[in-house]
């Protein structure tokens, strides 16, 4: 059997139930039958070491403009406006 399952992410604040309920939800939606969805989610656990690494991101841990400073550097941006000129 062949299964494709569109899933959301865990938010921060939202709990595995409510994640997991939410998704049983929206297969419905999307017309996946019961015994589809059943089999699917069988044995299904979160993985807390996952989830922890995956709080640690930068996307999660800063702001917005702390992750921007980061990321996006004064030469960067005169690079990006140079190839723009050179486009247009």
């Amino acid at each position: 059997m062949f299964c494709i399952l569109l899933v959301s992410a865990v938010l921060p604040g939202s709990t595995f139930p409510q994640w997991l309920k939410e998704n049983r939800t929206q297969a419905e939606q999307y017309g996946i039958s019961p015994a589809t969805i059943a089999a699917a989610f069988r044995g299904i656990r979160p993985l807390d070491r996952l989830l922890k690494q995956d709080r640690k991101q930068a996307e999660y841990s800063k702001t917005f403009f702390e992750y921007l400073h980061g990321r996006v550097s004064n030469s960067l941006i005169s690079n990006g406006g140079a190839s723009t000129g050179a486009n247009l």
